[in-house]
């Protein structure tokens, strides 16, 4: 008890209390905490509310897309005769066929390749024959004779009228442009074969998207066809 200065000494006023107020920093039943909410058990049961403790683990978002499979830009492989000539004959039959690195393709007629493998011979039958048969056995090459069929030409010394080309690579034909008997143009290009050991998958993604994707992120496709089955790649464009 204090008393007033120059008065009586006088009692304390009694505390006051006040129905329902709650004192500051205190919860009461049923009342969540700061930061802390509560739900009822019957609601919880009702909504399928799980809890679980809280742990640290990698953040990730699953995007969900529709790709089409494509050939990989990388694997074509074009077959274009580097001379002008006449096509012979043509053993792919259609767009689509497969093909192994090596097969034949096509013959070709070229006036040009017949002139050069004759002076070929003539280069070897002379007296200077090592160097002039190293440059014509040069140009055989980079008109697009094979190893194989130059050894041919020394070893009969004839030369090949209709001179075989083969395939680059193994693959698929997506580009015919060539029948029997048609005229070639240097550049032109008469096939093209994809290699299908690696594909591309374009997908297509909702803009809102697009900056939830990286490159070399993980991706997982899956195939109607091919129910059961998964096949795994990276994000490359």
């Amino acid at each position: 008890r204090l008393s007033p200065r120059g008065g009586s000494q006088s009692q304390a006023a009694p505390a006051a209390h006040v129905h329902g107020a709650t004192a500051p920093g205190a919860t009461t039943q049923g009342e969540a905490p700061p930061g802390e909410i509560l739900v009822d058990p019957a609601r919880r049961q009702k909504t399928g509310v799980r809890t679980a403790p809280v742990q640290r683990e990698p953040f990730g978002v699953t995007i969900r897309a529709v790709g089409l499979v494509g050939y990989d830009q990388g694997g074509f492989h074009d077959v274009s005769p580097r001379v002008m000539g006449y096509v012979g004959s043509v053993q792919v039959s259609a767009v689509g066929e497969t093909v192994h690195a090596g097969d034949l393709l096509f013959t070709l007629y070229s006036p040009d390749l017949l002139a050069a493998q004759k002076e070929f011979l003539t280069a070897r039958a002379s007296q200077r024959g090592d160097t002039l048969a190293r440059a014509a056995e040069g140009r055989l090459r980079l008109w697009g004779m094979s190893a194989a069929d130059i050894q041919r030409v020394a070893a009969t010394s004839t030369p090949i009228e209709y001179v075989p080309f083969h395939a680059p690579s193994s693959g698929v034909v997506i580009e015919k442009n060539v029948v029997a008997g048609s005229g070639t143009q240097v550049g032109e290009r008469l096939f093209r074969i994809a290699t299908v050991d690696r594909v591309w998958i374009e997908a297509e993604l909702y803009e809102a998207d697009l900056s939830l994707v990286r490159l070399g992120d993980a991706a997982r496709i899956t195939l109607p066809y091919l129910p059961g089955e998964r096949f795994e790649g990276t994000v490359s464009l």
